[in-house]
Protein backbone atom coordinates (compact mmCIF):
# COMPACT_ATOMS: atom_id res chain seq x y z
CA UNK A 1 0.00 0.00 0.00
CA UNK A 2 2.90 2.36 0.72
CA UNK A 3 4.28 1.92 -2.80
CA UNK A 4 0.85 2.42 -4.34
CA UNK A 5 0.30 5.52 -2.21
CA UNK A 6 3.67 6.88 -3.30
CA UNK A 7 2.74 6.44 -6.97
CA UNK A 8 -0.69 7.93 -6.39
CA UNK A 9 0.78 10.99 -4.71
CA UNK A 10 2.84 11.83 -7.79
CA UNK A 11 1.06 14.51 -9.79
CA UNK A 12 0.94 14.16 -13.58
CA UNK A 13 1.88 17.79 -14.05
CA UNK A 14 4.69 20.01 -12.85
CA UNK A 15 8.41 19.49 -12.64
CA UNK A 16 8.91 19.30 -16.40
CA UNK A 17 7.06 19.17 -19.66
CA UNK A 18 4.59 16.29 -19.46
CA UNK A 19 2.87 15.96 -22.82
CA UNK A 20 -0.89 15.89 -22.87
CA UNK A 21 -0.70 12.51 -24.63
CA UNK A 22 1.35 11.06 -21.75
CA UNK A 23 -0.97 12.56 -19.17
CA UNK A 24 -4.14 11.30 -20.87
CA UNK A 25 -2.64 7.85 -21.49
CA UNK A 26 -1.65 7.75 -17.83
CA UNK A 27 -5.15 8.73 -16.75
CA UNK A 28 -6.64 6.07 -19.02
CA UNK A 29 -4.39 3.30 -17.70
CA UNK A 30 -5.04 4.36 -14.12
CA UNK A 31 -8.79 4.34 -14.71
CA UNK A 32 -8.52 0.91 -16.37
CA UNK A 33 -6.73 -0.31 -13.24
CA UNK A 34 -9.46 1.00 -10.95
CA UNK A 35 -12.22 -0.57 -13.06
CA UNK A 36 -10.33 -3.88 -13.31
CA UNK A 37 -9.82 -4.02 -9.54
CA UNK A 38 -13.52 -3.38 -8.96
CA UNK A 39 -14.56 -6.07 -11.45
CA UNK A 40 -12.17 -8.68 -10.05
CA UNK A 41 -13.10 -7.86 -6.46
CA UNK A 42 -16.78 -8.21 -7.26
CA UNK A 43 -16.14 -11.61 -8.84
CA UNK A 44 -14.55 -12.89 -5.62
CA UNK A 45 -17.59 -11.82 -3.62
CA UNK A 46 -17.47 -13.03 -0.03
CA UNK A 47 -14.14 -14.76 -0.71
CA UNK A 48 -12.40 -11.38 -1.04
CA UNK A 49 -9.91 -10.57 1.70
CA UNK A 50 -7.16 -8.00 2.12
CA UNK A 51 -4.82 -10.76 3.26
CA UNK A 52 -3.01 -12.93 0.71
CA UNK A 53 -4.09 -15.91 2.85
CA UNK A 54 -7.03 -17.61 1.07
CA UNK A 55 -10.32 -16.93 2.80
CA UNK A 56 -12.25 -19.91 4.21
CA UNK A 57 -15.06 -19.19 1.70
CA UNK A 58 -12.65 -18.82 -1.23
CA UNK A 59 -13.45 -20.81 -4.35
CA UNK A 60 -11.35 -21.24 -7.46
CA UNK A 61 -12.37 -18.56 -9.95
CA UNK A 62 -11.73 -19.34 -13.61
CA UNK A 63 -14.23 -17.07 -15.39
CA UNK A 64 -14.34 -13.36 -16.16
CA UNK A 65 -11.00 -11.65 -15.65
CA UNK A 66 -9.77 -14.82 -13.92
CA UNK A 67 -9.90 -16.56 -17.32
CA UNK A 68 -7.21 -14.13 -18.49
CA UNK A 69 -4.92 -13.90 -15.45
CA UNK A 70 -4.61 -15.61 -12.07
CA UNK A 71 -4.31 -12.33 -10.18
CA UNK A 72 -6.53 -9.74 -11.84
CA UNK A 73 -6.59 -7.49 -8.77
CA UNK A 74 -2.79 -7.39 -8.72
CA UNK A 75 -2.80 -6.84 -12.49
CA UNK A 76 -5.21 -3.95 -11.97
CA UNK A 77 -2.97 -2.43 -9.29
CA UNK A 78 0.02 -2.75 -11.63
CA UNK A 79 -1.99 -1.22 -14.49
CA UNK A 80 -2.90 1.70 -12.24
CA UNK A 81 0.75 2.08 -11.27
CA UNK A 82 1.88 1.92 -14.90
CA UNK A 83 -0.60 4.67 -15.66
CA UNK A 84 1.01 6.79 -12.98
CA UNK A 85 4.45 6.16 -14.52
CA UNK A 86 3.29 6.97 -18.05
CA UNK A 87 1.70 10.15 -16.71
CA UNK A 88 5.09 11.37 -15.48
CA UNK A 89 6.94 10.94 -18.80
CA UNK A 90 8.73 14.21 -19.45
CA UNK A 91 8.58 15.16 -15.79
CA UNK A 92 11.41 15.34 -13.27
CA UNK A 93 9.32 12.82 -11.33
CA UNK A 94 9.79 10.07 -13.94
CA UNK A 95 12.82 8.44 -12.30
CA UNK A 96 11.06 8.36 -8.92
CA UNK A 97 7.91 6.88 -10.43
CA UNK A 98 9.86 4.20 -12.37
CA UNK A 99 11.81 3.16 -9.25
CA UNK A 100 8.63 3.05 -7.17
CA UNK A 101 6.79 1.09 -9.85
CA UNK A 102 9.67 -1.41 -10.11
CA UNK A 103 9.45 -1.93 -6.34
CA UNK A 104 5.67 -2.42 -6.67
CA UNK A 105 6.19 -5.06 -9.38
CA UNK A 106 8.75 -6.88 -7.22
CA UNK A 107 6.36 -6.78 -4.26
CA UNK A 108 3.45 -8.12 -6.33
CA UNK A 109 5.57 -10.97 -7.71
CA UNK A 110 6.73 -11.93 -4.20
CA UNK A 111 3.24 -11.61 -2.72
CA UNK A 112 1.58 -13.62 -5.50
CA UNK A 113 4.23 -16.35 -5.24
CA UNK A 114 3.59 -16.67 -1.51
CA UNK A 115 -0.18 -16.57 -2.02
CA UNK A 116 -0.12 -19.20 -4.76
CA UNK A 117 1.60 -21.70 -2.46
CA UNK A 118 -1.40 -21.37 -0.12
CA UNK A 119 -3.91 -21.49 -2.97
CA UNK A 120 -2.39 -24.77 -4.18
CA UNK A 121 -2.92 -26.25 -0.70
CA UNK A 122 -6.43 -24.84 -0.28
CA UNK A 123 -8.05 -25.10 -3.73
CA UNK A 124 -8.28 -28.35 -5.69
CA UNK A 125 -7.52 -27.75 -9.34
CA UNK A 126 -5.34 -24.69 -8.75
CA UNK A 127 -2.24 -26.36 -10.23
CA UNK A 128 -4.06 -27.07 -13.50
CA UNK A 129 -5.50 -23.56 -13.60
CA UNK A 130 -2.09 -22.01 -12.88
CA UNK A 131 -0.42 -24.05 -15.61
CA UNK A 132 -2.91 -22.72 -18.18
CA UNK A 133 -3.38 -19.14 -17.02
CA UNK A 134 -0.82 -16.32 -16.88
CA UNK A 135 -0.02 -14.69 -13.56
CA UNK A 136 -0.37 -10.99 -14.49
CA UNK A 137 -0.15 -10.43 -18.25
CA UNK A 138 -2.76 -12.29 -20.32
CA UNK A 139 -1.57 -14.79 -22.92
CA UNK A 140 -5.01 -15.91 -24.04
CA UNK A 141 -8.38 -16.72 -22.51
CA UNK A 142 -8.39 -20.03 -20.64
CA UNK A 143 -11.00 -22.37 -22.02
CA UNK A 144 -12.31 -25.35 -20.06
CA UNK A 145 -10.75 -28.60 -21.20
CA UNK A 146 -7.83 -26.86 -22.88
Amino acid sequence: MVLLAALTALPFTGGGAVSSAAAWTGYGLSLLGVVGAAMASRRLGRGLTASPMPHARAQLQVDGLYAWVRHPIYTAVLTFGLGRVVGTVGSTRLVWSVVTFAALVAWMVAKSTWEEARLRERLPGYDDYASQTARFVPRSVRRPGR
